[in-house]
């Protein structure tokens, strides 16, 4: 696990009015997104679209 970002892939920044996501700054980072349920949404959407 990345010691930079525990994890997740990046770092939260809260800036007072909104939080901010931006991707890990570590090369080393192990993260691997995964983006399975995406694939099955746009999957779900796509027969719903057909049908």
């Amino acid at each position: 696990m990345c010691k930079t970002c525990n994890g997740t892939g990046g770092l939260s920044i809260d800036n007072g009015y909104y939080f901010e996501f931006k991707p890990c700054p570590d090369s080393h980072c192990d993260f691997v997104r995964d983006d399975s349920d995406i694939e099955r949404l746009k999957a779900a959407i796509g027969m719903e679209e057909s049908a």
